[in-house]
């Protein structure tokens, strides 16, 4: 029997499209009342959660396109929206260190490669290069995450004490929240141990925390430290 989308799953998406769009249009509003020093670090996550937006709602009134990889649905779109929004998630801890362009280069390429196989994988109908391209996948987050890391630690690419402290702790929130998607991916697409509602639903959950909250954060670090200086 197929393993496609039900209402369950589009009901989710609905919900996420709804904090999505809520989100964008609260970014949206406070940017008009913030200095100018401010709107860039606004405007970065108003495209977040606006490309989001957008995903979820092309995921909800079409989760009856059944693009099959076999017997299993594969939602695509969920993929165009990673390949947008990961790289801005990356830029809005970027803007807070001293990070060269050849450093930012590797970083953006090794993310958009790891959601590049991340979708070859979905679509992938043998197993055993499926989880090739899993593997793989997991070696780019690995390669950016190091890369992001290096900012910790690198004197050079400190912005400032206040920046750093910043940065840290909101770069320990989103790699920690990265790793759980593979996991999923692994349990879904990967081995389909859950079905595709399912997965659609922890997807969903990831992505409120990862974009939205993540942000959220974001923005308030950059007012803190924007006060005290």
């Amino acid at each position: 029997m197929a393993d496609v989308e039900t209402e369950t799953g589009m009901i989710a998406q609905w919900i996420v499209f709804a904090i999505m769009a809520a989100a964008a249009i609260a970014f949206g509003v406070a940017v008009h009342f913030r200095p100018s020093e401010l709107k860039s670090a606004y405007y970065i996550n108003i495209a977040i959660c606006t490309i989001a937006a957008t995903a979820y709602y092309a995921m909800a009134v079409n989760y009856q396109d059944l693009t099959m990889n076999g017997e299993r649905q594969v939602v695509y779109a969920r993929y165009i929206d990673w390949v947008l929004t990961t790289p801005l998630l990356l830029l809005d801890l970027i803007v807070m260190t001293k990070m060269g362009g050849v450093m930012i280069s590797w970083v953006i390429g090794a993310d958009i490669f790891m959601i590049v196989f991340g979708i070859l994988g979905a679509f992938e109908d043998e197993h055993k290069f499926k989880w090739v391209y899993f593997i793989a996948g997991c070696v780019m987050q690995a390669v950016l995450t190091y890369g992001m890391y290096n900012a910790t630690w690198k004197d050079d690419l400190k912005k400032s004490p206040e920046y750093h402290s910043s940065y840290v702790s909101l770069l320990v929130f989103l790699s920690i929240l990265w790793v759980f998607y593979p996991v999923v991916w692994a349990f879904g697409s990967g081995s389909g141990v859950l079905s595709v509602d399912n997965e659609a639903i922890l997807m969903g959950i990831l992505d409120v925390l990862a974009k939205p909250l993540f942000g959220m954060g974001c923005l308030i670090a950059h007012e803190t430290i924007f006060k005290k200086m």
